[in-house]
């Protein structure tokens, strides 16, 4: 009660909410103090579009340039974990762009569903969103 009178003692109701607002301020932003200075050398991220993992791991990489000990600090900020960081891609899409190429060369003119199936009638059994992707990024090369 004496370090409150001490402290607020002589003042008005709308005096002390505004103290109040600028403490919590005030904590709020020595909270936010060293990620400012670190989003002030990331570069221009503000697309509307979110980040991919891939390019978030690209920025991180850059930034361990300059301070190589804050790999913690840095996926913090661009919210990405750091199992994701050294997260390598073990895919090997070889031998399903081999059977699509054999396809496209027996059938030019067939699209994407139709390699889909006649994949998937050979026996091997493989997901439409992975037999997709591949399709895509080859894509040009099994036009007609």
């Amino acid at each position: 009660m004496y370090k409150w009178r001490q402290r607020y003692g002589g003042m008005e109701a709308t005096e002390l909410k505004r103290i109040k607002e600028l403490e919590e301020e005030n904590a709020r932003l020595k909270k936010c103090m060293p990620t400012l200075r670190w989003s002030l050398t990331l570069p221009n991220t503000s697309s509307k579009k979110a980040l991919k993992p891939c390019d978030k791991r690209m920025i991180i990489v850059d930034m361990r340039k300059e301070r190589p000990k804050d790999i913690s600090k840095a996926c913090r900020l661009l919210k990405l974990s750091r199992s994701s960081l050294c997260y390598t891609s073990i895919k090997d899409d070889v031998t399903v762009m081999v059977q699509l190429e054999n396809l496209a060369k027996q059938n030019p003119v067939e699209g994407f569903w139709k390699c889909y199936y006649r994949i998937r009638n050979t026996g091997t059994v493989i997901n439409h969103k992975r037999l997709h992707r591949v399709y895509k990024k080859d894509g040009p090369a099994l036009a007609p």
